[in-house]
């Protein structure tokens, strides 16, 4: 953790991690293992959706990252968010994590129908530029409805080819987020492309290995 940017002091024989396991981290690392939650992932595991603020100053964003990593590994559906400027808390409970966190909810229970009249509707369609862009190898796409709509939502290369397909079905009425993880495909340009209704909106994205 002191690798990647936290401005607590974690590798210590007196930090609260070695507080945790009873002993230095350095010196127990199989009961480091029993309290790295890694450890326990398998395909088993239920559908993740982690948020990290970019600016966390007691828990670096990487942890999550490896979190992320593995689920991935083990073919758990998860999804991993970056959020710009958010720290321990603080810029991340706000409306549209919020509304982030009920869809990933109301997708994972099969719930079809949910009132949407408290959800803060948006207005016009939108397609928001991805973040982070350049990205290596994960990205996160956003994108508003202000009706139900069949929407699609696809990558594709410099020739039009189709690279990866993120969304293809009615939605709802609301705020989402996809996201892209391009490990098998070269670093280059790509587009992406929205299309909600006649409503079409195509932006690029910059993959850097």
């Amino acid at each position: 953790m002191d690798s990647c940017g936290s401005s607590l002091v974690h590798n210590a024989s007196n930090s609260p991690e070695s507080s945790l396991i009873g002993g230095p981290i350095q010196d127990n690392k199989d009961r480091c293992a029993l309290a790295n939650p890694i450890t326990y992932v398998d395909a088993n595991d239920p559908p993740f959706l982690i948020l990290h603020g970019d600016a966390d100053p007691l828990v670096p964003h990487c942890e999550s990252e490896i979190l992320f990593k593995a689920l991935q590994e083990a073919n758990v559906p998860s999804q991993f968010v970056l959020v710009p400027n958010g720290q321990h808390g603080p810029g991340l409970f706000v409306d549209k994590y919020f509304r982030m966190m009920t869809d990933f909810f109301t997708t994972e229970s099969g719930i079809t129908s949910v009132d949407t009249e408290e959800r803060n509707t948006p207005t016009k369609f939108s397609l928001s530029q991805n973040y982070p862009n350049p990205f290596n190898p994960s990205t996160t796409i956003t994108f508003s409805l202000p009706t139900k709509s069949f929407v699609t939502l696809r990558v594709f290369d410099s020739l039009g080819r189709v690279v990866s397909t993120l969304v293809s079905e009615e939605m709802l009425p609301g705020t989402y987020s996809r996201q892209w993880t391009a490990e098998e495909v070269p670093s280059r340009t790509y587009f992406y492309r929205l299309q909600a209704g006649s409503y079409v909106e195509t932006k690029k994205l910059v993959l850097i290995k």
